[in-house]
């Protein structure tokens, strides 16, 4: 999907978006559920490495769900029990969508969001707060224990073996990684991927 179709390899299938929808920034990942694709789709965000096979992802993809990562595991979510800490209220982000797996029978998303575009974009500041609080029932997750972990994010269940020298986690085991764009240097952490 692209606002600029220039430049890029004629067996490319190429997406326009509709830019009367004036979007900005990640609200416009909402277009993934308005396509017409046939088959099951696995979408990845630019900060994602992918390290190893992920056949067995779309194998996972269900037809009336949506397959993506648990907040829990992002460290933005815990146990839920209908309160906000945050004094603006703004609903926790329970899922991460920068990897997806899903069928194309989610334009009822699309059309929901759309309904109220500016009031979803200020009430829930975000594609994955709005996903989560409306549609949470729709997801099936991936599985942490082989399929993602975060680049950046330490957290108790890595092995120190898997922590390099600046710090950063590098698990070569799992199928691919979030860099995240939190990270101001993204591209820079990115590029000790590649030679």
């Amino acid at each position: 999907m692209t606002d600029n179709n220039e430049g890029l390899d004629s067996d490319i299938k190429v997406i326009d978006l509709d830019m009367s929808l004036d979007l900005e920034s990640y609200w416009w990942k909402i277009c993934l559920f308005n396509l017409d694709l046939e088959g099951p789709i696995l979408y990845f965000d630019l900060d994602i490495v992918i390290q190893n096979n992920f056949d067995h992802i779309i194998e996972q993809i269900e037809e009336n769900k949506i397959l993506t990562i648990n907040g829990r595991h992002y460290g933005v979510w815990y146990p839920f029990d209908g309160t906000y800490d945050n004094i603006l209220t703004i609903p926790e982000a329970k899922i991460n969508s920068s990897v997806m797996g899903f069928y194309n029978h989610h334009s009822d998303i699309y059309y929901n969001f759309l309904n109220d575009v500016d009031s979803n974009i200020i009430v829930y500041y975000g594609l994955d707060r709005f996903l989560s609080e409306k549609y949470f029932k729709k997801f099936n997750w991936l599985d942490f224990s082989k399929d993602y972990y975060f680049r950046n994010k330490g957290t108790d269940a890595y092995d120190l073996r898997y922590i390099d020298s600046d710090g950063l986690i590098l698990d070569p085991h799992k199928t691919f990684c979030i860099v995240s764009q939190a990270e101001p240097n993204v591209y820079e952490r990115m590029k000790k991927y590649f030679l």
